[in-house]
């Protein structure tokens, strides 16, 4: 289909992967949350190592592998790289940029779901973007069927208002009325940049454009060819760690955080199930994933100058 980004690869490696955890554990169709943390230093987290795997990755989340070609074939590497720096530093205005970029090295590194399109590839070359989702990805399952993935990304203190504002905005991507107007504007977006990814398969994209913006001369294309539209999710979220833990060697601190983050979370699946319900999105397919982070806003502000510098 297309050659995954290695560096986003690369980055998944380097970060720390816990157990799954699933939500409607007990039916036909559970959804897994893949957790990952950044690596340890000593009892911190590593965020200048997680700079500098996040750093490689920047260039083609900013740009289409089209444009990433493009400076390759003339060799101008510097130029590639001030060109990524300085769209992603002009976009950092947006507080969620950072989780955009996590989101995009997840779904493509871990899930090896390629970028079909994403705000900042729009950004760079005018002066729109997608507005109502982080991004969109194409993942081919082993049955031969298509997930088309629209992104949203969050970071919030508290990880139960992150999934909420996360499911609010999913609900209304998917409604009706002005909001159905939002979503097929975003599927007049893909369907006139997919080309820019240079995705191998023909069939399947020219099939990804009719099933986003139809036409008659098109349906042909569709034979065959199954596609369901699902949502990926990335939450960044705050812990607090307590100072007494300090007092742990490396080993046991590892352990014990590891062990924090995910009663963290399984203490909240009844309420992030319910927020599901609520927002009537039961049923509908999620490939999630969180982090957590010590001093969200703060390392928030210093990752994307780090980026951006």
């Amino acid at each position: 289909m297309v050659e995954f980004s290695e560096d986003a690869q690369a980055a998944v490696n380097w970060f720390e992967q816990l157990e799954d955890i699933s939500l409607f554990e007990n039916e036909l169709k559970p959804t897994k949350m893949r957790i990952f943390m950044p690596k340890l230093d000593g009892h911190e987290f590593d965020y200048s190592g997680m700079k500098d795997v996040l750093f490689n990755p920047l260039t083609y989340y900013v740009l289409s592998r089209k444009s990433v070609d493009e400076y390759l074939e003339h060799k101008q590497y510097q130029q590639m790289t001030q060109a990524a720096r300085r769209a992603f530093k002009d976009y950092a205005r947006n507080k969620g940029e950072l989780g955009e970029l996590i989101l995009y090295v997840l779904l493509e590194g871990h899930l090896k779901a390629p970028k079909i399109l994403s705000k900042m590839s729009l950004k760079t070359s005018s002066q729109d973007y997608i507005k109502g989702c982080d991004g969109v990805h194409l993942l081919k399952l082993d049955n031969g069927r298509y997930h088309l993935i629209f992104g949203e990304s969050k970071l919030y203190k508290n990880l139960t208002a992150g999934f909420r504002a996360a499911f609010k905005s999913i609900n209304s991507f998917l409604g009706s009325g002005p909001l159905k107007e939002k979503k097929d504007w975003e599927g007049q977006l893909i369907s006139q940049h997919i080309d820019d990814e240079k995705l191998s398969e023909k069939d399947a994209v020219e099939a990804i454009k009719q099933v986003i913006y139809p036409s008659r001369r098109g349906a042909e294309k569709l034979k065959g060819i199954k596609f369901t539209r699902t949502f990926g999710i990335f939450i960044g979220f705050e812990i607090k760690v307590d100072k007494e833990k300090e007092n742990l060697d490396e080993d046991e601190f590892e352990t014990w955080i590891k062990s924090f983050v995910s009663e963290q979370i399984r203490g909240l699946v009844g309420t992030i199930q319910k927020q599901i319900e609520n927002q009537k999105l039961k049923g509908k397919h999620f490939y999630v994933y969180l982090m957590p982070f010590t001093d969200l806003a703060k390392t928030r502000r210093e990752l994307t100058k780090e980026l951006t510098s």
